[in-house]
Protein backbone atom coordinates (compact mmCIF):
# COMPACT_ATOMS: atom_id res chain seq x y z
CA UNK A 1 0.00 0.00 0.00
CA UNK A 2 1.14 3.51 -0.79
CA UNK A 3 -0.99 5.47 1.69
CA UNK A 4 -2.52 7.32 -1.27
CA UNK A 5 -6.17 7.07 -2.28
CA UNK A 6 -8.31 8.28 -5.15
CA UNK A 7 -11.76 9.52 -4.17
CA UNK A 8 -14.56 9.63 -6.74
CA UNK A 9 -17.37 12.14 -6.28
CA UNK A 10 -20.05 12.89 -8.86
CA UNK A 11 -21.67 16.32 -8.91
CA UNK A 12 -24.48 17.86 -10.96
CA UNK A 13 -22.55 20.42 -13.03
CA UNK A 14 -19.24 22.04 -13.92
CA UNK A 15 -19.77 25.08 -11.70
CA UNK A 16 -20.24 22.95 -8.59
CA UNK A 17 -17.37 20.66 -9.62
CA UNK A 18 -14.99 23.61 -9.78
CA UNK A 19 -16.30 25.01 -6.50
CA UNK A 20 -15.93 21.72 -4.64
CA UNK A 21 -12.54 20.91 -6.16
CA UNK A 22 -11.13 24.31 -5.23
CA UNK A 23 -12.58 24.02 -1.73
CA UNK A 24 -10.91 20.63 -1.12
CA UNK A 25 -7.59 21.93 -2.46
CA UNK A 26 -7.77 25.16 -0.44
CA UNK A 27 -8.58 23.26 2.75
CA UNK A 28 -5.60 20.93 2.22
CA UNK A 29 -7.76 17.83 1.83
CA UNK A 30 -6.65 17.09 -1.74
CA UNK A 31 -3.43 17.47 -3.67
CA UNK A 32 -5.00 17.29 -7.15
CA UNK A 33 -8.57 17.20 -8.49
CA UNK A 34 -9.54 16.27 -12.05
CA UNK A 35 -13.03 16.89 -13.44
CA UNK A 36 -14.49 14.77 -16.22
CA UNK A 37 -17.96 14.96 -17.82
CA UNK A 38 -19.83 11.65 -17.48
CA UNK A 39 -23.28 10.22 -18.06
CA UNK A 40 -24.50 8.33 -15.00
CA UNK A 41 -27.12 5.59 -15.32
CA UNK A 42 -28.68 4.30 -12.12
CA UNK A 43 -31.82 2.92 -10.48
CA UNK A 44 -33.68 5.28 -8.16
CA UNK A 45 -37.13 4.72 -6.66
CA UNK A 46 -37.57 1.65 -8.84
CA UNK A 47 -36.95 3.36 -12.17
CA UNK A 48 -33.90 3.68 -14.36
CA UNK A 49 -32.47 7.19 -14.54
CA UNK A 50 -29.79 8.80 -16.65
CA UNK A 51 -28.10 12.09 -15.83
CA UNK A 52 -25.21 14.19 -17.13
CA UNK A 53 -22.80 14.86 -14.29
CA UNK A 54 -19.22 15.78 -13.57
CA UNK A 55 -16.89 13.23 -11.96
CA UNK A 56 -14.26 14.53 -9.57
CA UNK A 57 -11.15 12.37 -9.29
CA UNK A 58 -9.53 13.48 -6.07
CA UNK A 59 -5.94 12.46 -5.28
CA UNK A 60 -5.08 12.53 -1.60
CA UNK A 61 -3.75 10.53 1.33
CA UNK A 62 -5.84 7.96 3.17
CA UNK A 63 -5.90 9.95 6.40
CA UNK A 64 -7.92 12.70 4.65
CA UNK A 65 -10.86 10.49 3.67
CA UNK A 66 -13.07 11.12 6.70
CA UNK A 67 -12.64 14.89 6.38
CA UNK A 68 -13.34 14.77 2.63
CA UNK A 69 -16.47 12.69 3.20
CA UNK A 70 -17.71 15.12 5.86
CA UNK A 71 -17.00 18.20 3.70
CA UNK A 72 -18.63 16.73 0.60
CA UNK A 73 -21.76 15.82 2.59
CA UNK A 74 -21.91 19.39 4.01
CA UNK A 75 -21.70 21.07 0.61
CA UNK A 76 -23.23 18.59 -1.86
CA UNK A 77 -26.76 19.18 -3.20
CA UNK A 78 -27.57 15.44 -3.43
CA UNK A 79 -29.17 13.70 -0.46
CA UNK A 80 -26.80 10.74 -0.91
CA UNK A 81 -23.70 11.84 -2.85
CA UNK A 82 -21.32 9.31 -4.36
CA UNK A 83 -18.14 9.28 -2.26
CA UNK A 84 -15.98 6.27 -3.07
CA UNK A 85 -12.30 5.80 -2.31
CA UNK A 86 -9.89 3.29 -3.78
CA UNK A 87 -6.37 2.62 -2.62
CA UNK A 88 -3.49 3.29 -4.97
CA UNK A 89 -1.45 0.10 -5.05
CA UNK A 90 1.36 1.32 -7.28
CA UNK A 91 2.38 4.47 -9.04
CA UNK A 92 5.28 6.67 -10.00
CA UNK A 93 7.38 7.11 -6.88
CA UNK A 94 7.90 10.80 -7.67
CA UNK A 95 4.15 11.38 -8.12
CA UNK A 96 3.20 9.45 -4.97
CA UNK A 97 5.75 11.47 -2.96
CA UNK A 98 4.32 14.69 -4.40
CA UNK A 99 0.77 13.73 -3.36
CA UNK A 100 1.98 12.90 0.14
CA UNK A 101 3.91 16.15 0.53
Amino acid sequence: MTGMIIVFVTVPNTTFARFLGKKLLHEGLAKCVNTIPVVSSFIENGSQEERSEQLLIIKTVESNFTSIEKRVKQLHPYKVPEIIAISVVKGSKDYLNWVKS
